[in-house]
């Protein structure tokens, strides 16, 4: 159930309106008395809006951050996302709703609100929105070079160097703390997938990990490199009618490579192999770029397993400091359905690696989580979070 809207919110979205009243069309009588503004779900770092103006019924979604970004590599999210969207909404690409304006002193973009609905995997019709979004991504990497200013150009190139400057450094600062603290089989756990993972990243030549810009700037779309989601779940992608499709939250695109996009989108989507490849194919690859992403997906995917269940568990522990609740996070309300979510997560990564040495210990690990869990679970119902 939704809260109710503070004085606060509705004067920040009515100042704003009132300073931006050109760019969005609404005559200042139209914004003090017409506009109905009602609260939508939102994400971590952000609230969302639906804001109609009563006379002409013309629809509006408003983003306000409310929190500084994660990383200083993200301290221009909003300017990044209004920027992206720009290029994308443009009439002969039409990816993403119109932005009209971007109030940096609120801290609030404004953009088109655009009536659809979120693809699950289960849909009827998902084969034709998959073939839809492979077409889609094939169009991201032939961003124009003005692009690359708003852009990140780091760990996203490489696997090993989002192994190493991401992956591993976020979970051994989580298997530090008290979740798994002692944790003797989470660490050797941690330890396997990195050994097997720099086995399989061996395979692959270092100069992945630079990118000639020249060939790039010159070439855009006949490189594997290119403008990333780097958020690519269904809950970002918007089913319009005649299955086109728009793109929203770009607050963190990047400049990387197309197999991160790709192994994401399968990941958090949790994918079934058929659907996979009904996306790759529509992405318009050549032959060679086409076998490199194919290998790199395979490289980039247990990066990602690991990554989500880590994600989860990191943000349980954020619960149970009290900074924050389930809810602000996206997550299932209890315990157990985030259990059943890690437990999916790893089971997936030792398919996938595979994991048979003795130190992978599944069951051990599973309960070493599970009390974990509980401890946390009586602590948060006594906490009344």
């Amino acid at each position: 159930m939704m809260r109710e809207l503070q004085e606060s919110e509705i004067l920040r979205i009515k100042e704003s309106f009132l300073e931006n009243k050109d760019e969005i069309q609404l005559s200042e009588s139209n914004i003090e008395t017409d506009l109905q503004i009602d609260l939508l779900s939102g994400g971590s770092s952000n609230i969302n809006y639906r804001v109609k103006c009563k006379k002409n019924s013309k629809k509006f979604f408003v983003k306000h951050q409310t929190i500084p970004p994660i990383s200083i590599n993200y301290s221009n999210n909003l300017e990044r996302e209004f920027t992206v969207a720009k290029y994308l909404s443009k009439p002969s690409i039409d990816l993403s709703p119109r932005p009209y304006y971007l109030d940096i002193k609120r801290k609030i973009m404004v953009t088109d609100f655009v009536r659809g609905y979120h693809p699950k995997i289960h849909d009827k019709n998902i084969g034709k929105i998959l073939r839809q979004i492979g077409m889609a991504i094939s169009k991201f990497r032939k961003f124009p070079p003005e692009l690359l200013q708003f852009l990140n150009t780091g760990t996203r190139i490489c696997p090993r160097e989002f192994f190493h400057k991401v992956i591993k450094p976020s979970i051994y600062k989580m298997a530090t703390q008290s979740l798994f603290d002692g944790s003797s089989s989470f660490y050797q756990f941690l330890e396997e997938i990195q050994s097997v993972l720099l086995q399989r990243l061996e395979y692959e030549p270092n100069h992945d990990c630079t990118v000639d810009w020249s060939i790039v700037k010159d070439n855009p779309g006949e490189t594997p490199f290119g403008l990333i989601h780097n958020d690519l779940a269904f809950r970002n992608i918007i089913v319009k009618p005649n299955y086109r499709l728009s793109f929203i939250d770009f607050e963190f695109a990047d400049f990387g490579d197309l197999a991160y996009d790709l192994a994401y989108l399968i990941s958090e989507n949790q994918l079934l192999d058929t659907q996979s490849k009904i996306i790759i194919q529509n992405c318009e690859l050549n032959p060679r770029i086409l076998d490199r992403t194919n290998r790199y997906i395979k490289i980039f995917l247990p990066l990602l397993e690991l990554a989500n269940a880590h994600w989860t568990l990191n943000h349980i522990s954020k619960v149970i400091s009290g900074d924050h609740t389930m809810k602000d996070f996206q997550l299932p309300s209890t315990i157990s359905q985030n259990l059943e979510y890690v437990k999916w997560k790893i089971r997936r990564l030792a398919s996938i690696l595979p994991l048979k040495s003795p130190i992978f210990n599944e069951h051990q690990i599973f309960f070493e989580i599970q009390d974990a869990l509980k401890i946390f679970e009586t602590q948060i119902l006594i906490s009344g979070k």
